[in-house]
């Protein structure tokens, strides 16, 4: 079953997102909540395979989906904020709130809020479900967003910044014109400033796992050079990985 948690705000806004349905049976109900809501709702196995999805985004079909691995569904730009996801709720057993963007059919951006929390079969943790609503529409209850017009805040810490409208990455006023990789890289860093990441850590996050750990040095050490002045923020911890620079 899947834990019970406290009402929150995010949990208000779906419930008041799904539309009035006209049912004849609890299995028509169920069928008919988990394809009108505007929530899309997966359950993901300890496997890191999709087990059930109530359905997919334009270009996906259904039957190819579920079985495949939520990191060759979604985008490549929300890989970090899954892995994070997922590595805090393995080692806190709690659920994870976070925001992505994604372009929908049209090739318009969109901001979705996700949870990612835990399921349990008895005392057992089976996997992960992940609920995620589009913020474009208003929710009841909604007193406001720093997020507009689908648009994504970027991320800035100690002089860097990450568009990820344009998906550049800046130091100081110059772009510094990073790979896919090296983009994702540098995003989970600043997200979590200060916590060190093994190269396995980063390695799941941002290339996958079959590469060897060391092919993550080649990267940190594109990614320094590109920073220049700014290549001493990426710090290496002797033994376990890298962290970004909490403070100068």
């Amino acid at each position: 079953m899947i834990q019970n948690y406290p009402p929150t705000d995010f949990s208000r806004e779906i419930l008041s997102g799904v539309p009035r349905v006209e049912i004849n049976n609890d299995e028509q109900l169920g069928n008919e909540v988990l394809q009108t809501t505007p929530v899309f709702l997966l359950f993901v196995g300890t496997d890191e395979r999709i087990r059930y999805i109530n359905r997919t985004r334009p270009g996906y079909a259904l039957d190819k989906v579920v079985g495949s691995s939520i990191f060759s569904y979604l985008p490549e730009e929300e890989h970090v904020d899954c892995r994070i996801a997922m590595d805090h709720i393995r080692k806190t057993g709690q659920p994870y709130d976070y925001e992505v963007s994604a372009y929908d059919a049209d090739g318009k951006l969109i901001r979705y809020r996700c949870r990612t929390a835990p399921v349990w079969k008895g005392n057992e943790f089976v996997g992960y479900s992940i609920a995620a609503v589009d913020m474009r529409k208003p929710q009841a209850g909604d007193v406001g967003s720093s997020v507009s017009n689908g648009s994504l805040p970027p991320l800035e810490h100690l002089g860097i910044r990450i568009d990820f409208v344009r998906y550049k990455a800046y130091y100081g006023n110059c772009e510094l014109g990073l790979t896919p990789t090296e983009f994702r890289l540098l995003t989970m860093f600043v997200r979590q400033p200060g916590k060190v990441f093994s190269r396995k850590e980063l390695l799941q996050a941002v290339v996958g796992d079959s590469v060897r750990s060391r092919t993550i040095d080649v990267h940190i050490r594109s990614l320094r050079k590109k920073l220049k002045k700014g290549r001493y923020l990426v710090q290496t911890v002797h033994g376990v990985g890298y962290r970004l620079r909490e403070s100068e």
